[in-house]
């Protein structure tokens, strides 16, 4: 990751998706860098010495940032499943925690109102004497005939 973290600006946040559009940048600029790497070498036929050594120095110049480019894509392409992993470990652990704290809150609101949890409970079995289901704002043995 130390070195995913060179590759971009210090604030950047790390996801897939920053690592996917920066393949893509560079996928885009190798294909462009190579495109003029042709067009420098297109006259080398016709062309004098100051310029064949001109457009010789040039083109090295142009070869070693396609071979950066490269180097980039192909290493950001290799950590890109570790990230995932752990973007979706995260969401696991994020929905976990969510759910955690739901189920504490909601138990913390039964703690608040303990009556509501015993006539929540009454009302799920229904009166003992089978008549209907009882009137939860009354105690536990009365229901409504």
């Amino acid at each position: 990751m130390n070195m995913i973290a060179k590759l971009f600006a210090p604030k950047t946040a790390i996801t897939s998706a920053t690592i996917r559009a920066e393949i893509e940048r560079a996928e885009s600029e190798i294909t462009a860098r190579s495109a003029k790497l042709e067009d420098v070498l297109a006259g080398i036929a016709v062309m004098n010495d100051s310029q064949h050594a001109q457009a010789e120095a040039d083109a090295a110049a142009i070869k070693r940032a396609i071979m950066r480019l490269e180097a980039r894509a192909n290493h950001l392409a290799a950590e890109l499943p570790n990230v995932i992993a752990a973007e979706e470990a995260d969401a696991k652990a994020a929905a976990a925690d969510a759910d955690h704290q739901h189920q504490g809150d909601r138990h913390q609101g039964d703690r608040q109102r303990p009556g509501l949890l015993r006539r929540r409970r009454v009302a799920r079995r229904g009166c003992a004497s089978g008549t209907s289901l009882p009137d939860v704002t009354r105690s536990r043995s009365s229901c409504v005939r």
